[in-house]
């Protein structure tokens, strides 16, 4: 991502990368990876990386993790990402509809009478 965002900054150079993710617990080598990360991020004020040390949670993860061709793109390459996030900058149009695809499907995967009910159950569960 991080090579990605360097040949979309190259030309439009405000630009910024937001990571998204969390640290699993039980995954020893994931401080491995986000230590190489902070360091190939090499201090870009335009890079942030957002994480369970700073409030960013499995909820927020998933909002970023949509369908393929209807709120994004699924990419392989750092040049393939490059060029649909290139693609996305020229044509506002097209970031707008995903993104208004994206909404709804967060709409109707997290409305708030779903999360109490996810929550009520979990109460239940610990009364045991």
């Amino acid at each position: 991502m991080i090579d990605a965002y360097r040949i979309v900054k190259a030309e439009v150079p405000e630009v910024q990368l937001a990571l998204v993710g969390s640290m699993a617990a039980d995954d020893p080598r994931g401080w491995d990876y986000f230590n190489a990360t902070v360091t190939h991020a090499e201090r870009d004020p335009d890079i942030h990386i957002l994480n369970n040390l700073n409030n960013v949670g499995a909820i927020e993860v998933n909002a970023f993790q949509l369908s393929n061709g209807e709120t994004g793109f699924l990419v392989s390459t750092a040049e393939e990402c490059a060029h649909r996030s290139l693609e996305i900058l020229r044509d506002p149009a097209l970031g707008k509809r995903h993104g208004l695809v994206g909404k709804e499907a967060m709409r109707r995967r997290f409305p708030m009478p779903r999360l109490l009910r996810d929550w009520l159950e979990l109460f239940e569960q610990l009364e045991v």
